[in-house]
């Protein structure tokens, strides 16, 4: 039987993908979605009826719709329809040129981005495309600042161990750089151009989908599966920083990728104002129906009493009956349609033209508002949309987490408690807090950042005196952490995917426990008496369920787990005989609390080998499923962190905004 050419086949949803590096013909058999991207309204064909559509769903334009229907009826128009055309067609002309405007805004800036070029490797060389033409399973190589094409596996880069830096401003509006590395049985390919067009591996991962945080997929190659996760994807919309180049392949492209299926379809959005505006037209048109409703049954009455009789003069229509009562009921319902017409001016059509004029002239003052122009990187308000600039006016509240909204986002590391110590505060003779800490001389350091200052002598004490837990205390803040390093003019500059992480290793350096370095299996840190590297078993990742993250390390021949976290969430997995600690680190928590400082707790716990051993072989399967992973390695993580030593908490400021 020969096949409809305009019946499709409905498309299976997919569960999983599988493709092949560097292989187009056995991807494209599988028709994944292409590169080119369109975040439009219109084209030149949908333009008219849904643009039609969109301005009939205001009332006052479909009400005048309605009375020009009227009015191509002879028997009951006393005006000429041409007056009410005239200004129906005005009005949406102006308005669909003004939509139609936006939307080619919206079709250059499309064309801009599918047509910006990348290189690809094809067949042993490097060849340039456009965006549009990249396809998934392509190798591409990505250069210092330039945006990323599409999601991408990352295979290699420049920097040692696979380490890339990106930043995610265009996807969350975090500037600070975020780390993402390669598999560390790929990134020796490095540039080897030959190698990488050879590049062979299979790779199977979760089908599209919107969560910018999670990634699941496994990479098949030289007869290993190896786990990705979220560090090892580039997503579109982020851009490559302080790294000279990338290699990656395309896993989803086009409207597959995070962005693009967080983005959404264009919405017509219709603010307070133009439902208002709806309410009001209604009772209008409410108000004239009443009118209309009375002249038409006192003109019943009078056709019935009086005008019946002054037909013989003034003779009815032919097409009304001769009979007195059906012809004057006939009458006055043709009056009612024809005082409707008559009294069209009472609905107000020029006030949507108005409100248009009125948002077109905001807009254009919120982009010459001097006082939203942000001098620093000459960046001036700008209004993308003319349509919501009344919702910014009917602002009552503003509901804020405090964090990077009312905060400079810049942290300091301010107290600390160690097993119940407190580290911090200063207290004169008496024993009483000074406040007043400018009038004390901060403690001078060997290394220490520019906004870092310290007026507690006694922990500077601890750690000559060697306290044990001190320095576990600061081992801890030194090792588990994911902060990368970079050497800028011969020092070492920290690169933190947050800046509470960054506030509390430079807080551990400055007291002399330097984190220098890593790779992906090893950390390097500098204590007080010497340089140590240790070996990272694994890293138990950071997310807003677990709040939390861990360090398994292997340490002078013992394994040892590093925890830190929220209070919450490390009480629970507390040891029974730490209750006496806990208690006297709660009271510093609210003390900490009280002072508007952000808290981690940090605790430790020693592992015996077969504990671990049995442990990491439940965590590798549970990290190469490719059915619920997550909630398999979280069960996982949860099954080790437990029982553990408290070993305190810190206390960070977070510096509010001038003003």
């Amino acid at each position: 039987m020969n096949k409809i050419p305009f019946l499709r086949k409905k498309k299976v949803e997919e569960k999983s993908r599988k493709i092949r590096a560097n292989n187009q013909d056995a991807n494209a058999a599988k028709e994944f979605a292409g590169n080119q991207i369109s975040t439009s309204k219109y084209n030149l064909l949908t333009f008219l009826p849904k643009n039609l559509f969109e301005q009939f769903r205001r009332l006052a334009n479909a009400y005048f719709l309605f009375l020009l229907c009227l009015q191509l009826i002879p028997q009951i128009s006393s005006l000429a329809p041409v007056t009410t055309i005239l200004p129906l067609v005005f009005v949406l002309s102006l308005t669909a040129i003004k939509d139609a405007s936006d939307d080619i805004a919206r079709h250059r800036s499309d064309s801009q981005v599918n047509n910006r070029e990348t290189k690809t490797v094809v067949g042993g060389e490097l060849v340039t495309k456009k965006w549009k033409d990249i396809q998934v399973g392509d190798m591409v190589r990505l250069e210092n600042n330039e945006f990323v094409t599409a999601d991408i596996v990352l295979i290699s880069t420049s920097l040692d161990n696979g380490l890339c830096f990106i930043e995610t401003a265009e996807l969350d509006g975090e500037t600070n750089l975020k780390v993402r590395q390669a598999l560390e049985e790929t990134c020796g390919l490095v540039d080897h151009i030959d190698e990488l067009s050879r590049f062979d591996a299979e790779i199977e991962y979760e089908a599209p989908n919107n969560n910018l945080g999670r990634f699941e997929g496994n990479l098949m190659w030289k007869g290993k599966t190896l786990p990705l996760k979220n560090d090892h994807i580039l997503l579109r919309g982020t851009r490559l920083r302080n790294t000279p180049w990338a290699f990656g392949i395309v896993c989803y492209a086009g409207p597959d990728t995070k962005l693009m299926k967080n983005s959404g379809k264009a919405k017509f959005k219709r603010t307070k104002i133009d439902h208002l505006l709806n309410r009001i037209i209604l009772g209008i048109f409410l108000f004239l129906l009443i009118m209309c409703a009375i002249m038409t049954i006192c003109c019943g009455f009078w056709e019935s009493f009086v005008g019946f009789d002054f037909s013989i003069y003034l003779p009815w229509e032919t097409y009304v009956s001769d009979d007195q009562q059906i012809g004057a009921l006939e009458i006055s319902l043709l009056v009612f349609l024809s005082y409707i017409i008559i009294l069209n001016t009472v609905v107000p059509i020029s006030l949507y033209v108005s409100v248009e004029f009125i948002r077109l002239l905001q807009s254009k003052w919120i982009d010459w508002d001097m006082k939203m122009y942000y001098e620093p990187n000459n960046v001036p308000a700008q209004a993308r949309t003319t349509t919501l600039n009344e919702e910014l006016g009917q602002i009552e509240y503003i509901f804020s987490d405090k964090t990077g909204t009312l905060t400079q986002n810049i942290m300091t590391f301010n107290k600390c408690s160690v097993r119940g110590k407190l580290y911090g505060y200063v207290m004169d003779e008496a024993g009483n807090e000074i406040q007043d800490l400018e009038k004390l001389r901060s403690i001078e350091f060997e290394e220490k950042d520019d906004d870092f200052e310290w007026y507690d002598q006694k922990l500077m004490d601890a750690i000559k005196g060697n306290d044990p837990d001190v320095y576990e205390f600061f081992t801890l803040l030194s090792i588990c952490h994911t902060v990368m390093t970079e050497v800028k003019d011969g020092k070492i500059v920290y690169q933190a995917q947050s800046p509470d992480e960054n506030a509390l290793v430079s807080a551990s350096r400055t007291f002399g426990f330097a984190y220098l370095g890593r790779t992906q299996s090893s950390i390097t840190v500098r204590l007080p008496t010497k340089e140590e590297t240790y070996e990272i078993l694994h890293i138990l990742d950071f997310d807003n369920d677990r709040k939390r993250m861990s360090v398994i390390i292997k340490r002078a021949g013992k394994i040892m787990l590093y925890c830190k976290g929220a209070d919450s969430k490390i009480k629970e997995r507390l040891d029974p005989s730490e209750k006496n600690i806990m208690a006297e680190t709660d009271e510093h928590l609210n003390k900490f609390a009280t002072d508007g400082l952000r808290t981690l707790c940090l605790a430790y716990k020693e592992l015996n080998q077969s504990e671990y051993a049995r442990w990491a072989e439940k965590l590798a399967k549970a990290n190469t499923s490719m059915e619920k992973r997550e909630e398999k390695m979280n069960d996982t993580y949860e099954e080790i962190e437990q029982n553990l030593k408290l070993l305190g908490a810190t206390a960070i400021e977070d510096k509010l905004q001038d003003g």
